[in-house]
Protein backbone atom coordinates (compact mmCIF):
# COMPACT_ATOMS: atom_id res chain seq x y z
CA UNK A 1 0.00 0.00 0.00
CA UNK A 2 1.55 3.30 -1.04
CA UNK A 3 2.27 6.07 1.46
CA UNK A 4 -0.06 8.45 -0.39
CA UNK A 5 -2.92 5.96 -0.25
CA UNK A 6 -2.36 5.43 3.49
CA UNK A 7 -2.44 9.18 4.08
CA UNK A 8 -5.68 9.54 2.12
CA UNK A 9 -7.26 6.66 4.01
CA UNK A 10 -6.22 8.16 7.34
CA UNK A 11 -7.57 11.56 6.32
CA UNK A 12 -10.93 10.02 5.35
CA UNK A 13 -11.22 8.24 8.70
CA UNK A 14 -10.35 11.43 10.58
CA UNK A 15 -12.89 13.48 8.62
CA UNK A 16 -15.62 10.91 9.20
CA UNK A 17 -14.85 10.82 12.89
CA UNK A 18 -14.78 14.61 13.01
CA UNK A 19 -18.18 14.93 11.31
CA UNK A 20 -19.68 12.31 13.63
CA UNK A 21 -18.13 14.03 16.63
CA UNK A 22 -19.27 17.41 15.35
CA UNK A 23 -22.85 16.18 14.90
CA UNK A 24 -22.89 14.78 18.41
CA UNK A 25 -21.63 18.02 19.87
CA UNK A 26 -23.45 20.49 17.62
CA UNK A 27 -27.06 19.66 18.62
CA UNK A 28 -26.98 20.63 22.26
CA UNK A 29 -30.66 21.21 22.91
CA UNK A 30 -34.04 21.59 21.22
CA UNK A 31 -37.13 23.72 21.64
CA UNK A 32 -40.52 22.38 20.56
CA UNK A 33 -43.14 24.92 19.42
CA UNK A 34 -46.64 23.63 18.54
CA UNK A 35 -48.16 25.47 15.58
CA UNK A 36 -51.86 26.42 15.12
CA UNK A 37 -52.07 24.41 11.89
CA UNK A 38 -52.55 20.81 10.79
CA UNK A 39 -50.73 19.29 7.85
CA UNK A 40 -51.49 16.12 5.92
CA UNK A 41 -49.98 12.98 7.45
CA UNK A 42 -48.98 9.90 5.44
CA UNK A 43 -51.94 8.02 6.96
CA UNK A 44 -54.34 10.67 5.60
CA UNK A 45 -55.20 12.15 8.98
CA UNK A 46 -54.57 15.81 9.90
CA UNK A 47 -51.49 16.08 12.10
CA UNK A 48 -50.72 19.06 14.32
CA UNK A 49 -47.46 20.65 13.23
CA UNK A 50 -44.65 21.09 15.76
CA UNK A 51 -41.52 23.13 15.02
CA UNK A 52 -38.27 21.78 16.46
CA UNK A 53 -35.58 24.42 16.85
CA UNK A 54 -32.03 23.15 17.27
CA UNK A 55 -29.65 25.10 19.46
CA UNK A 56 -25.90 24.80 19.13
CA UNK A 57 -25.74 24.33 15.40
CA UNK A 58 -27.53 22.87 12.40
CA UNK A 59 -28.90 19.38 12.06
CA UNK A 60 -26.58 17.78 9.51
CA UNK A 61 -27.65 14.13 9.54
CA UNK A 62 -30.82 12.10 9.82
CA UNK A 63 -32.52 12.11 13.20
CA UNK A 64 -35.18 9.93 14.77
CA UNK A 65 -37.93 11.57 16.81
CA UNK A 66 -40.04 9.43 19.13
CA UNK A 67 -43.27 11.18 20.12
CA UNK A 68 -45.34 9.96 23.03
CA UNK A 69 -48.21 11.05 25.23
CA UNK A 70 -51.36 9.72 26.81
CA UNK A 71 -52.67 7.03 24.49
CA UNK A 72 -50.12 7.38 21.70
CA UNK A 73 -46.51 6.63 20.78
CA UNK A 74 -44.89 6.80 17.36
CA UNK A 75 -41.57 7.46 15.65
CA UNK A 76 -40.74 9.70 12.73
CA UNK A 77 -37.57 10.34 10.78
CA UNK A 78 -36.22 13.84 10.27
CA UNK A 79 -34.15 14.26 7.11
CA UNK A 80 -32.19 17.53 6.93
CA UNK A 81 -31.45 19.43 3.75
CA UNK A 82 -28.02 19.17 2.10
CA UNK A 83 -26.76 22.27 3.90
CA UNK A 84 -28.28 21.38 7.28
CA UNK A 85 -31.24 22.85 9.17
CA UNK A 86 -31.76 24.92 12.28
CA UNK A 87 -35.49 24.11 12.30
CA UNK A 88 -37.39 20.93 11.47
CA UNK A 89 -41.06 19.96 11.66
CA UNK A 90 -42.86 16.88 12.91
CA UNK A 91 -46.54 16.02 12.85
CA UNK A 92 -48.40 14.71 15.88
CA UNK A 93 -50.72 11.71 15.52
CA UNK A 94 -54.24 12.37 14.26
CA UNK A 95 -56.57 13.77 16.93
CA UNK A 96 -53.80 14.94 19.28
CA UNK A 97 -54.11 18.58 20.36
CA UNK A 98 -57.56 19.12 18.86
CA UNK A 99 -59.98 19.27 21.78
CA UNK A 100 -57.83 19.45 24.90
CA UNK A 101 -54.43 20.44 26.21
CA UNK A 102 -51.95 17.60 25.75
CA UNK A 103 -48.54 16.81 27.27
CA UNK A 104 -46.17 15.46 24.62
CA UNK A 105 -42.68 14.02 25.14
CA UNK A 106 -40.13 13.85 22.35
CA UNK A 107 -37.00 11.68 22.40
CA UNK A 108 -34.65 12.92 19.68
CA UNK A 109 -31.81 10.66 18.57
CA UNK A 110 -29.09 12.27 16.43
CA UNK A 111 -26.20 9.85 15.96
CA UNK A 112 -25.05 9.08 19.50
CA UNK A 113 -26.74 12.18 20.92
CA UNK A 114 -30.06 11.73 22.73
CA UNK A 115 -32.26 14.61 23.82
CA UNK A 116 -35.51 14.32 25.73
CA UNK A 117 -38.02 17.16 25.91
CA UNK A 118 -41.62 17.54 27.11
CA UNK A 119 -43.95 20.31 25.99
CA UNK A 120 -47.61 21.33 26.21
CA UNK A 121 -49.82 21.41 23.11
CA UNK A 122 -52.69 23.86 23.56
CA UNK A 123 -55.99 22.85 21.93
CA UNK A 124 -56.65 23.93 18.35
CA UNK A 125 -59.82 22.73 16.68
CA UNK A 126 -60.31 21.75 13.05
CA UNK A 127 -61.36 25.25 12.02
CA UNK A 128 -63.16 26.22 8.83
CA UNK A 129 -62.74 29.77 7.52
CA UNK A 130 -65.37 31.14 5.14
CA UNK A 131 -63.88 33.89 2.99
CA UNK A 132 -66.42 36.26 1.45
CA UNK A 133 -64.87 38.11 -1.51
CA UNK A 134 -66.41 41.47 -2.33
CA UNK A 135 -65.74 45.12 -2.94
CA UNK A 136 -67.58 47.40 -0.55
CA UNK A 137 -70.22 49.31 -2.51
CA UNK A 138 -70.16 53.01 -1.67
CA UNK A 139 -72.05 54.96 -4.33
CA UNK A 140 -69.88 58.00 -3.89
CA UNK A 141 -67.12 58.51 -1.30
CA UNK A 142 -64.18 57.38 -3.48
CA UNK A 143 -65.38 58.67 -6.83
CA UNK A 144 -68.27 59.96 -8.90
CA UNK A 145 -71.45 57.88 -9.06
CA UNK A 146 -70.78 57.12 -12.72
CA UNK A 147 -67.24 55.89 -12.15
CA UNK A 148 -68.28 53.81 -9.14
CA UNK A 149 -70.93 52.17 -11.33
CA UNK A 150 -68.36 51.40 -14.05
CA UNK A 151 -66.00 49.83 -11.51
CA UNK A 152 -68.61 47.57 -9.93
CA UNK A 153 -70.00 46.46 -13.29
CA UNK A 154 -66.44 45.53 -14.27
CA UNK A 155 -66.14 43.58 -11.03
CA UNK A 156 -69.18 41.48 -11.90
CA UNK A 157 -67.74 40.56 -15.30
CA UNK A 158 -64.21 40.00 -13.99
CA UNK A 159 -65.58 37.94 -11.11
CA UNK A 160 -67.37 35.63 -13.53
CA UNK A 161 -64.19 35.43 -15.63
CA UNK A 162 -62.00 34.52 -12.63
CA UNK A 163 -64.54 31.94 -11.47
CA UNK A 164 -64.38 30.34 -14.91
CA UNK A 165 -60.59 30.43 -14.82
CA UNK A 166 -60.48 28.58 -11.49
CA UNK A 167 -63.38 26.17 -12.06
CA UNK A 168 -61.00 23.19 -12.00
CA UNK A 169 -59.43 24.22 -8.68
CA UNK A 170 -60.11 22.01 -5.65
CA UNK A 171 -63.35 22.66 -3.83
CA UNK A 172 -62.99 25.66 -1.56
CA UNK A 173 -60.46 27.44 -3.77
CA UNK A 174 -62.78 28.00 -6.73
CA UNK A 175 -63.48 31.68 -7.00
CA UNK A 176 -66.90 33.19 -6.66
CA UNK A 177 -67.76 36.87 -6.61
CA UNK A 178 -70.17 38.52 -4.18
CA UNK A 179 -71.35 41.93 -5.48
CA UNK A 180 -72.70 42.66 -1.93
CA UNK A 181 -75.91 44.16 -3.30
CA UNK A 182 -77.79 43.84 -6.58
CA UNK A 183 -77.23 47.43 -7.72
CA UNK A 184 -74.08 46.59 -9.78
CA UNK A 185 -75.80 43.60 -11.40
CA UNK A 186 -78.97 45.59 -12.11
CA UNK A 187 -76.96 48.40 -13.70
CA UNK A 188 -75.11 45.86 -15.84
CA UNK A 189 -78.39 44.13 -16.71
CA UNK A 190 -79.97 47.35 -17.96
CA UNK A 191 -76.97 48.98 -19.64
CA UNK A 192 -75.46 45.84 -21.24
CA UNK A 193 -78.37 43.49 -21.95
CA UNK A 194 -76.04 41.24 -23.97
CA UNK A 195 -74.55 40.14 -20.62
CA UNK A 196 -77.83 38.86 -19.18
CA UNK A 197 -77.41 35.25 -20.22
CA UNK A 198 -73.88 35.19 -18.81
CA UNK A 199 -75.14 36.59 -15.49
CA UNK A 200 -77.91 34.01 -15.13
CA UNK A 201 -75.55 31.16 -16.07
CA UNK A 202 -72.97 32.33 -13.50
CA UNK A 203 -75.64 32.44 -10.79
CA UNK A 204 -76.82 28.93 -11.68
CA UNK A 205 -73.23 27.64 -11.64
CA UNK A 206 -72.58 29.26 -8.23
CA UNK A 207 -69.82 31.44 -9.65
CA UNK A 208 -71.71 34.67 -9.00
CA UNK A 209 -73.23 34.74 -5.53
CA UNK A 210 -76.12 37.17 -5.29
CA UNK A 211 -77.44 38.60 -2.03
CA UNK A 212 -80.91 40.04 -1.67
CA UNK A 213 -80.74 43.79 -1.08
CA UNK A 214 -80.49 46.41 -3.83
CA UNK A 215 -78.26 48.71 -1.78
CA UNK A 216 -76.64 49.15 1.61
CA UNK A 217 -79.51 51.19 2.99
CA UNK A 218 -80.10 53.37 6.01
CA UNK A 219 -83.10 51.23 6.94
CA UNK A 220 -84.13 53.71 9.62
CA UNK A 221 -85.28 56.22 6.97
CA UNK A 222 -86.94 53.71 4.65
CA UNK A 223 -90.71 53.66 4.27
CA UNK A 224 -92.42 50.29 4.62
CA UNK A 225 -93.08 50.13 0.87
CA UNK A 226 -89.50 51.14 0.16
CA UNK A 227 -88.14 48.11 2.04
CA UNK A 228 -90.12 45.78 -0.21
CA UNK A 229 -88.76 47.47 -3.32
CA UNK A 230 -85.19 46.87 -2.07
CA UNK A 231 -85.65 43.19 -2.93
CA UNK A 232 -87.47 43.50 -6.24
CA UNK A 233 -84.50 42.88 -8.54
CA UNK A 234 -83.13 39.98 -6.50
CA UNK A 235 -86.58 38.34 -6.68
CA UNK A 236 -86.35 38.65 -10.46
CA UNK A 237 -82.89 37.05 -10.57
CA UNK A 238 -84.07 34.29 -8.24
CA UNK A 239 -86.96 33.48 -10.56
CA UNK A 240 -84.86 33.54 -13.73
CA UNK A 241 -81.98 31.48 -12.31
CA UNK A 242 -83.95 29.09 -10.10
CA UNK A 243 -81.33 29.75 -7.42
CA UNK A 244 -82.34 30.78 -3.87
CA UNK A 245 -81.35 34.34 -3.03
CA UNK A 246 -82.23 34.41 0.64
CA UNK A 247 -79.46 36.35 2.43
CA UNK A 248 -79.78 40.03 3.32
CA UNK A 249 -76.27 41.47 3.61
CA UNK A 250 -75.66 44.83 5.23
CA UNK A 251 -72.22 46.43 4.97
CA UNK A 252 -70.71 49.42 6.73
CA UNK A 253 -73.89 50.49 8.54
CA UNK A 254 -74.08 49.58 12.23
CA UNK A 255 -77.67 48.68 13.02
CA UNK A 256 -80.74 47.51 11.09
CA UNK A 257 -84.31 48.55 11.85
CA UNK A 258 -86.43 45.88 13.50
CA UNK A 259 -89.16 46.37 10.90
CA UNK A 260 -86.95 44.65 8.32
CA UNK A 261 -87.63 41.22 9.86
CA UNK A 262 -91.28 40.74 8.75
CA UNK A 263 -90.40 42.22 5.35
CA UNK A 264 -87.60 39.67 4.91
CA UNK A 265 -89.87 36.85 6.00
CA UNK A 266 -92.52 37.87 3.47
CA UNK A 267 -89.88 38.04 0.73
CA UNK A 268 -88.62 34.53 1.50
CA UNK A 269 -85.30 35.84 2.87
CA UNK A 270 -84.20 33.68 5.78
CA UNK A 271 -80.80 35.06 6.75
CA UNK A 272 -79.13 38.34 7.74
CA UNK A 273 -75.39 38.98 7.75
CA UNK A 274 -74.23 42.35 9.09
CA UNK A 275 -70.69 43.67 8.62
CA UNK A 276 -70.56 47.04 10.42
CA UNK A 277 -67.86 49.65 10.25
CA UNK A 278 -66.63 49.13 13.80
CA UNK A 279 -64.52 52.30 13.68
CA UNK A 280 -67.73 54.31 13.69
CA UNK A 281 -70.10 51.85 15.29
CA UNK A 282 -70.04 52.95 18.91
CA UNK A 283 -71.30 49.95 20.86
CA UNK A 284 -73.32 48.48 17.99
CA UNK A 285 -71.00 45.51 17.62
CA UNK A 286 -70.36 44.83 21.30
CA UNK A 287 -71.28 41.38 22.61
CA UNK A 288 -72.88 40.17 19.38
CA UNK A 289 -69.92 39.90 17.00
CA UNK A 290 -69.50 36.24 15.91
CA UNK A 291 -72.49 35.05 17.99
CA UNK A 292 -75.45 34.10 15.75
CA UNK A 293 -79.05 34.17 16.96
CA UNK A 294 -82.61 33.97 15.71
CA UNK A 295 -84.06 37.48 15.37
CA UNK A 296 -87.78 37.52 16.12
CA UNK A 297 -89.78 40.25 14.39
CA UNK A 298 -92.09 42.80 16.03
CA UNK A 299 -95.09 40.74 14.85
CA UNK A 300 -93.98 37.97 17.20
CA UNK A 301 -93.83 35.30 14.49
CA UNK A 302 -91.45 36.39 11.70
CA UNK A 303 -87.97 35.09 12.33
CA UNK A 304 -84.60 35.27 10.55
CA UNK A 305 -81.19 33.86 11.39
CA UNK A 306 -78.87 36.79 12.21
CA UNK A 307 -75.07 36.73 12.18
CA UNK A 308 -72.61 39.58 12.59
CA UNK A 309 -69.07 38.27 11.88
CA UNK A 310 -67.47 41.60 12.80
CA UNK A 311 -66.24 44.46 10.68
CA UNK A 312 -66.08 44.08 6.92
CA UNK A 313 -62.60 43.60 5.41
CA UNK A 314 -59.69 42.54 7.62
CA UNK A 315 -56.11 43.56 8.25
CA UNK A 316 -54.81 41.25 5.50
CA UNK A 317 -57.05 42.60 2.76
CA UNK A 318 -56.89 46.24 3.83
CA UNK A 319 -53.10 46.14 4.19
CA UNK A 320 -52.83 44.74 0.69
CA UNK A 321 -55.21 47.40 -0.60
CA UNK A 322 -53.11 50.11 0.99
CA UNK A 323 -49.85 48.60 -0.30
CA UNK A 324 -51.10 48.76 -3.88
CA UNK A 325 -51.48 52.51 -3.61
CA UNK A 326 -55.23 52.10 -4.27
CA UNK A 327 -55.05 53.07 -7.96
CA UNK A 328 -58.85 53.17 -8.12
CA UNK A 329 -59.21 55.66 -5.27
CA UNK A 330 -60.29 59.01 -6.69
CA UNK A 331 -59.17 58.10 -10.21
CA UNK A 332 -61.51 60.13 -12.41
CA UNK A 333 -60.49 58.38 -15.65
CA UNK A 334 -62.06 54.89 -15.50
CA UNK A 335 -59.66 53.68 -18.22
CA UNK A 336 -56.80 54.13 -15.75
CA UNK A 337 -58.40 51.86 -13.13
CA UNK A 338 -57.02 48.30 -13.42
CA UNK A 339 -59.62 45.64 -14.22
CA UNK A 340 -58.29 43.52 -11.34
CA UNK A 341 -55.58 43.77 -8.71
CA UNK A 342 -52.93 41.08 -9.10
CA UNK A 343 -49.63 41.25 -7.21
CA UNK A 344 -48.85 37.54 -7.04
CA UNK A 345 -49.69 37.04 -3.39
CA UNK A 346 -52.36 37.43 -0.72
CA UNK A 347 -51.90 36.82 2.98
CA UNK A 348 -54.59 34.32 3.93
CA UNK A 349 -52.96 33.23 7.19
CA UNK A 350 -55.65 34.01 9.77
CA UNK A 351 -54.36 31.73 12.52
CA UNK A 352 -53.69 34.63 14.91
CA UNK A 353 -57.44 35.28 15.01
CA UNK A 354 -58.18 31.59 15.60
CA UNK A 355 -55.65 31.35 18.42
CA UNK A 356 -57.41 34.24 20.15
CA UNK A 357 -60.80 32.61 19.62
CA UNK A 358 -59.47 29.39 21.17
CA UNK A 359 -58.30 31.38 24.20
CA UNK A 360 -61.75 32.96 24.45
CA UNK A 361 -63.31 29.46 24.21
CA UNK A 362 -65.46 30.50 21.27
CA UNK A 363 -68.22 27.86 21.10
CA UNK A 364 -68.30 27.35 17.32
CA UNK A 365 -65.77 25.79 14.94
CA UNK A 366 -65.88 28.32 12.09
CA UNK A 367 -64.98 31.89 11.29
CA UNK A 368 -66.35 34.15 8.55
CA UNK A 369 -64.17 36.91 7.11
CA UNK A 370 -64.73 39.40 4.34
CA UNK A 371 -61.98 40.13 1.82
CA UNK A 372 -62.20 43.62 0.40
CA UNK A 373 -59.12 45.66 -0.49
CA UNK A 374 -60.87 48.89 0.51
CA UNK A 375 -64.05 50.58 -0.71
CA UNK A 376 -65.07 50.48 -4.38
CA UNK A 377 -61.99 48.43 -5.22
CA UNK A 378 -61.28 46.10 -8.16
CA UNK A 379 -61.25 42.35 -7.51
CA UNK A 380 -58.22 40.80 -5.84
CA UNK A 381 -57.39 38.14 -8.45
CA UNK A 382 -54.72 36.53 -6.25
CA UNK A 383 -57.18 35.13 -3.73
CA UNK A 384 -58.14 31.79 -5.33
CA UNK A 385 -54.47 30.97 -5.94
CA UNK A 386 -53.51 31.88 -2.37
CA UNK A 387 -56.37 29.78 -0.97
CA UNK A 388 -55.45 26.85 -3.23
CA UNK A 389 -51.83 26.97 -2.03
CA UNK A 390 -52.93 27.20 1.61
CA UNK A 391 -55.35 24.27 1.42
CA UNK A 392 -52.78 22.12 -0.37
CA UNK A 393 -50.28 22.82 2.38
CA UNK A 394 -52.58 22.63 5.41
CA UNK A 395 -55.44 20.32 6.29
CA UNK A 396 -56.70 22.84 8.89
CA UNK A 397 -57.65 25.58 9.19
CA UNK A 398 -59.43 25.01 5.90
CA UNK A 399 -60.35 28.07 3.86
CA UNK A 400 -63.48 28.09 1.72
CA UNK A 401 -64.19 30.88 -0.76
CA UNK A 402 -67.89 31.32 -0.19
CA UNK A 403 -71.08 33.27 -0.55
CA UNK A 404 -73.32 34.32 2.30
CA UNK A 405 -75.71 31.40 1.90
CA UNK A 406 -72.98 28.80 2.56
CA UNK A 407 -72.06 30.55 5.80
CA UNK A 408 -75.62 30.78 7.05
CA UNK A 409 -76.59 27.25 6.05
CA UNK A 410 -73.57 25.93 7.93
CA UNK A 411 -74.65 27.82 11.04
CA UNK A 412 -78.27 26.70 10.76
CA UNK A 413 -77.42 23.05 10.05
CA UNK A 414 -74.83 22.67 12.80
CA UNK A 415 -76.03 25.06 15.49
CA UNK A 416 -79.52 26.29 14.59
CA UNK A 417 -81.42 24.37 17.25
CA UNK A 418 -79.22 25.63 20.09
CA UNK A 419 -79.15 29.33 19.16
CA UNK A 420 -81.03 31.89 21.28
CA UNK A 421 -84.07 33.80 20.06
CA UNK A 422 -83.70 37.58 20.38
CA UNK A 423 -86.26 40.32 19.84
CA UNK A 424 -85.94 44.09 19.74
CA UNK A 425 -84.62 46.90 17.56
CA UNK A 426 -81.00 46.94 16.44
CA UNK A 427 -81.00 50.73 16.60
CA UNK A 428 -79.19 52.16 13.61
CA UNK A 429 -76.11 54.09 14.62
CA UNK A 430 -75.14 55.60 11.29
CA UNK A 431 -77.63 58.45 10.99
CA UNK A 432 -75.14 61.30 11.21
CA UNK A 433 -74.72 61.20 7.44
CA UNK A 434 -78.43 61.92 7.03
CA UNK A 435 -78.01 64.99 9.19
CA UNK A 436 -75.29 66.37 6.93
CA UNK A 437 -77.78 66.30 4.06
CA UNK A 438 -80.94 67.17 5.97
CA UNK A 439 -82.52 69.08 3.09
CA UNK A 440 -82.01 66.23 0.62
CA UNK A 441 -83.17 63.68 3.17
CA UNK A 442 -86.38 65.65 3.68
CA UNK A 443 -86.85 65.93 -0.08
CA UNK A 444 -86.49 62.18 -0.46
CA UNK A 445 -88.92 61.52 2.39
CA UNK A 446 -91.54 63.79 0.84
CA UNK A 447 -91.00 62.20 -2.58
CA UNK A 448 -91.61 58.68 -1.34
CA UNK A 449 -94.82 59.75 0.41
CA UNK A 450 -96.06 61.31 -2.84
CA UNK A 451 -95.10 58.16 -4.75
CA UNK A 452 -97.02 55.94 -2.33
CA UNK A 453 -100.09 58.15 -2.76
CA UNK A 454 -99.68 58.20 -6.54
CA UNK A 455 -99.66 54.38 -6.71
CA UNK A 456 -102.80 54.17 -4.61
CA UNK A 457 -104.61 56.84 -6.59
CA UNK A 458 -103.69 55.28 -9.92
CA UNK A 459 -105.20 51.98 -8.83
CA UNK A 460 -108.37 53.72 -7.63
CA UNK A 461 -108.85 56.11 -10.56
CA UNK A 462 -107.65 53.90 -13.42
CA UNK A 463 -109.11 50.43 -12.72
CA UNK A 464 -109.00 49.48 -16.41
CA UNK A 465 -105.52 50.75 -17.20
CA UNK A 466 -102.27 49.03 -16.21
CA UNK A 467 -100.07 51.03 -13.91
CA UNK A 468 -96.88 52.26 -15.65
CA UNK A 469 -94.82 49.87 -13.56
CA UNK A 470 -91.45 50.64 -15.10
CA UNK A 471 -91.83 54.35 -14.39
CA UNK A 472 -92.89 53.75 -10.80
CA UNK A 473 -90.07 51.26 -10.26
CA UNK A 474 -87.52 53.72 -11.60
CA UNK A 475 -88.87 56.32 -9.18
CA UNK A 476 -88.47 53.84 -6.33
CA UNK A 477 -84.92 53.14 -7.51
CA UNK A 478 -83.99 56.80 -7.15
CA UNK A 479 -85.62 56.95 -3.74
CA UNK A 480 -83.55 53.95 -2.66
CA UNK A 481 -80.42 55.79 -3.84
CA UNK A 482 -81.50 58.65 -1.58
CA UNK A 483 -81.59 56.24 1.36
CA UNK A 484 -78.24 54.63 0.46
CA UNK A 485 -75.72 54.98 3.26
CA UNK A 486 -73.08 57.00 1.37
Amino acid sequence: MSTLFKLLLLLTVLMTASVDSFCQLAIQNIQCIPQPVYRYRADGKPGREVLIQFSGDKLLQKAKAELSGKGFKESTEIVPSATGDTVATVLLPGGVGVEKETLVTINLNVGKTKIKKSFIVSPMRYWTIYLYNHSHVDIGYTNTHKNVEILHKTNVLEGIKLAEETRHFPEGARFKWNPEVTWPVERLWNTQPQQREKIIRAIKDDRLSIDASYLNLNTSVCADEELFHAFKFSRKLQQLSGTPIDVFQQFDIPGISWGIVPVLAQQGIRYVIAWPNTDRAGNAHKNIDRFPFWWLGPDGKSKVLFFQPGSYANSGSMNKGGATGRPWFGQRDPLKVPAVIKTGSANVNFTDKLVQMEKEKYPYDFMALSWSLWDNNPIDADIPYAVKDWNEKYAYPKIIISGGREIMQYIETNYGEQLPVVKGDYTEYWTDGLGTAAGLTAMNRNSKERLIQAEKLWTMLNPHRSIPREEFDEAWRYIALGSEHT
